[in-house]
């Protein structure tokens, strides 16, 4: 073997040993990229699974917002109807106070109050209201706490104050209400 049969086989050894690492490197190249292909692919779609459960879930908070905010208007619109409809029954009662029936009905109402709770009755009512009640029942009648501030009907108590029955319209109204916000939402 020659000097220069040595330096070509060296050469060649050397070209192919570049060429395998070449090769080697290329292999290794195309596997990191598939790798970072793959994991670029796999974070791409995670996001892209996560902002569609993001999205998901705030078209269901906006549908549930939306949903909410109209029952609401509902039950505000109701309640507005149903407000009105009360304002109409207690304008419908003052109106019934200045009406030829509602002397009766006072007078019923006084019977009944002592019926229940004896002979012996104070009855509190509007001054309005005095001369509406039979002579019988005047000297029965607190004058002096007159109940100004009701629609109409009486309070009746028993003289020592042990037993007292509010016949006032708004009272009754008022224990009522729940029967007439039923009625008128009909």
């Amino acid at each position: 073997m020659t000097l220069e049969n040595l330096i070509r086989e060296i050469e060649e050894h050397s070209r192919r040993e570049i060429a395998d690492l070449e090769a080697r490197d290329a292999q290794e190249a195309a596997a990191v990229g598939e790798r970072t292909r793959a994991e670029m692919e796999t974070i791409r779609s995670e996001w892209s699974r996560r902002a569609e459960q993001e999205s998901q879930r705030e078209r269901a908070r906006i549908l549930a917002a939306a949903k909410l905010q109209g029952k609401r208007e509902s039950f505000e619109a109701r309640e507005r109807r149903t407000a009105a409809a009360l304002a109409r029954v207690r304008a419908l009662l003052e109106e019934f106070t200045r009406s030829p029936q509602y002397a009766p009905l006072l007078t019923k109402m006084a019977e009944a109050s002592r019926a229940a709770l004896g002979e012996d009755t104070r009855f509190y009512l509007r001054s309005q209201d005095l001369p509406l009640l039979p002579g019988s029942y005047w000297r029965s009648v607190d004058s002096e706490h007159p109940l100004e501030h009701v629609m109409g009907g009486l309070v009746a108590e028993t003289r020592d104050g042990r037993r007292r029955l509010n016949l006032t319209f708004d009272e009754i109204l008022r224990l009522k209400e729940d029967q007439v916000r039923e009625v008128l939402d009909r």
